[in-house]
C-alpha cells in the first residue's frame, strides 16, 4: 500500500504514526509537508518507508504526477487550510481515489464555521470519501460539514505511546509542575506567567517546582522567573526522546491554553502518569480529563483561577496525587499507536 500524506507543520507525533503504519502493514508512507515551525523544530527518526518532501517543491500538478509515479492507494490531506491539496483530492476523488481529510478545528459555531458547513460544505465534501478527527469537539463540525456517521473517523491524535507510555503503576508524583509547548499567546502563557509571577513565592515556601519547556516570544520572561525563583525551571525546546527522558518521573501537567483544538501533550502526559491541571479551551480534555478524578478545569484566560487551582494541587497528599497519576494513564492507554 503507498500513501500519500499532504500536511501542513508535521510533528513529531504524527510522523511516530505513521511510521507505526508503515511498520505494521508494510506500507510505503510519502510526505509532503509545510516549511518546520520555529518554534518547534522537531528532528524525525529515520524509517525506511517514510519520505519526507518539501511542500514549496510542488504545485497541484506536481503532485497528481507524484500520485501516479507513486501508484498512491490513498491520499490523506491536512483539512482545508492549503487550496491546492484540496484540489488534488477532488481530482484524486473523483478518478475513483480514496481521500481521507484530517481536521482538527473544535465546533465553536462561529459566522465563518456556519458558512462552511453551508454552502461550503459540498466543496469540501467534494475533495474527501472520509473526515479523520480526533474527538467529540471535531466530530460535531464534521458531521455539520453533511458527512454520515460511518464516514468519519476518530481518533485522529495520539501521542508516541511506544516512547510516553508504560506499564508500570505511578507510586509518587514528584513536587513539580509541567508545561511543554510553544510559549505563545494563544497557548495561554501569558496568563501562566501571570500565575507564576504572583505565586512563584508560595511554590517555594511549599517545596514544589514549576517546570516550564518550549521556545517562543514569552521565553525571555521566562528565563528571567526562573533566575529570580528556584521554583521556576525554564528549559528551551526538547526533541521527543529527550522530553521523555526530562519528564519521566512526572509531575503535574499544566496547560493554560486560549484556544487548543486537542493537544498531544495532554495525551504525552496523561501516559507518563501525570495529574492534569488543563483550560476549558484543551480539546484534549474532554478525552484524557475528568474532574475531581484525575485532574481538573480553570477558567480560560484567569490567572486567578488558574494560581487557585496550582496552590490546590500543593495541600493534596501524596497518596491522593499517586491515585490520580494512574487515573491519567489508564484513559491515556485507551488511545495508541497500533489503534
Amino acid at each position: 500500500m503507498n500513501i500519500l500524506l499532504l500536511y501542513s507543520r508535521y510533528s513529531a507525533y504524527v510522523h511516530a504514526s505513521f511510521s507505526k503504519f508503515a511498520e505494521l502493514f508494510g506500507a510505503t508512507v510519502h510526505v509532503i509537508r509545510f516549511e518546520p515551525d520555529k518554534n518547534a523544530p522537531f528532528n524525525f527518526a529515520v524509517h525506511p518507508n517514510v519520505h519526507l518532501h518539501n511542500r514549496q517543491d510542488f504545485n497541484k500538478e506536481k503532485i497528481l504526477n507524484f500520485i501516479k509515479e507513486k501508484n498512491i492507494d490513498a491520499v490523506l490531506s491536512t483539512g482545508w487550510v492549503d487550496k491546492e491539496y484540496l484540489k488534488v483530492c477532488r481530482e484524486f476523488k473523483a478518478g475513483g481515489g480514496l481521500t481521507i481529510g484530517l481536521i482538527d478545528n473544535q465546533w465553536m459555531g462561529t459566522f465563518k464555521q456556519k458558512m462552511l458547513t453551508g454552502v461550503g460544505s459540498k466543496l469540501i465534501r467534494s475533495a474527501y470519501s472520509k473526515l479523520w478527527v480526533p474527538g467529540i469537539y471535531q466530530f460535531e463540525y464534521a458531521r455539520r460539514l453533511g458527512f454520515p456517521r460511518y464516514d468519519i473517523m476518530l481518533n485522529y491524535y495520539s501521542a508516541d505511546t511506544d516512547l510516553f507510555l508504560n506499564n508500570e503503576p505511578v507510586l509518587n508524583v514528584p513536587k513539580r509542575f509541567i508545561y511543554v509547548g510553544r510559549l505563545l499567546e494563544i497557548k495561554g502563557v501569558e496568563v501562566l506567567y501571570e500565575s507564576l509571577k504572583s505565586i512563584a513565592g508560595q511554590l517555594q515556601e511549599a517545596g514544589w517546582k514549576f517546570m516550564v519547556i518550549g521556545n517562543g516570544e514569552y521565553s525571555d520572561k521566562f528565563e528571567a522567573l526562573a533566575q529570580q525563583y528556584t521554583s521556576i525551571d525554564y528549559i528551551k525546546f526538547l526533541q521527543q526522546k529527550e522530553l521523555a527522558e526530562k519528564t519521566k518521573e512526572g509531575g503535574v501537567f499544566v496547560l493554560p491554553s486560549n484556544y487548543d483544538a486537542w493537544s498531544v501533550a495532554v495525551h504525552e502526559f496523561a501516559c507518563l502518569g501525570c495529574p492534569l491541571l488543563l483550560s476549558e479551551a484543551v480539546g484534549s480534555r474532554s478525552f484524557f480529563l475528568r474532574p475531581g478524578y484525575n485532574g481538573e478545569i480553570f477558567i480560560t484566560g484567569n490567572a486567578e483561577d488558574l494560581s487557585k487551582r496550582i496552590l490546590n494541587f500543593t495541600q493534596l497528599s501524596e497518596n491522593e496525587l499517586a491515585k490520580m497519576g494512574n487515573r491519567s494513564k489508564n484513559l491515556a492507554s485507551t488511545i495508541n499507536l497500533e489503534i
